[in-house]
């Protein structure tokens, strides 16, 4: 989350696509397309990784997001229609 998107490109290749949404913008998608969240899990950063988390620089882009919301590593939803 420390680069532009401009910046992101030149180092997210094809060959390993990586997107950069956060857990909210997931949520708001799946609420967005009629789904009901069922059970949700983030997975977060140990103690130790969270503050190292911290001490990082955010591009711009990504400072309408919460701490809590950037510092999510991946999570799992379960849907139903």
């Amino acid at each position: 989350m420390q680069f532009s998107q401009q910046q992101w490109k030149r180092y997210n290749s094809a060959l390993h696509y990586q997107n950069r949404l956060r857990h909210s913008d997931y949520r708001a998608m799946i609420l967005e397309a009629g789904f009901k969240i069922l059970e949700e899990t983030p997975y977060y950063p140990t103690p130790q990784q969270e503050e190292i988390l911290r001490t990082l620089p955010i591009h711009e882009d990504f400072k309408r997001y919460t701490f809590d919301d950037l510092k999510i590593l991946g999570s799992n939803f379960v849907l139903t229609k």
